[in-house]
């Protein structure tokens, strides 16, 4: 079952023609095993607590929590600041926060922040369903 948390749009100026990034949504596909949560557009300000509330709803204290990013164009720091969040509550239950197939410009955002050695990253699932192992990530423990 996949339902969408939240569906936003950016407000332009008047008369101006919106961009795909322009809309956002946030979903969680809890159709395998476990659940993915997938987001697209731009992550900002404008929806950190639909990304908050999405990865807090598909948290499980099981096994790590994908976040598939590939449809994702940008991410601030508030973003950031939600993921890490995110992650700090997994490893309290030994899990992790695995980003799926993040394109260029966020894996740049990652990097330049610092944070490419903390976030775990993982090319080979996204958007297909729930993979079993988790272990197929590529993350490494600090």
């Amino acid at each position: 079952m996949t339902s969408t948390l939240c569906l936003g749009r950016r407000l332009g100026r008047e008369g101006e023609r919106m961009r795909e990034d322009d809309v956002w949504a946030v979903t969680v596909d809890g159709s395998g095993d476990g659940n993915v949560v997938r987001a697209r557009g731009e992550l900002d300000l404008a929806c950190k607590d639909a990304l908050w509330g999405a990865l807090q709803a598909a948290r499980r204290d099981d096994r790590d929590l994908m976040l598939d990013l590939s449809g994702v164009s940008f991410l601030d720091s508030t973003a950031l600041n939600v993921m890490l969040r995110v992650l700090a509550v997994q490893r309290t239950v030994g899990q992790e926060l695995v980003l799926l197939s993040p394109s260029i410009a966020v894996r740049q955002v990652i990097a330049v922040a610092g944070l490419d050695a903390v976030l775990a990253v993982d090319d080979s699932q996204a958007g297909s369903a729930w993979a079993p192992n988790p272990s197929q990530a590529s993350h490494e423990s600090p």
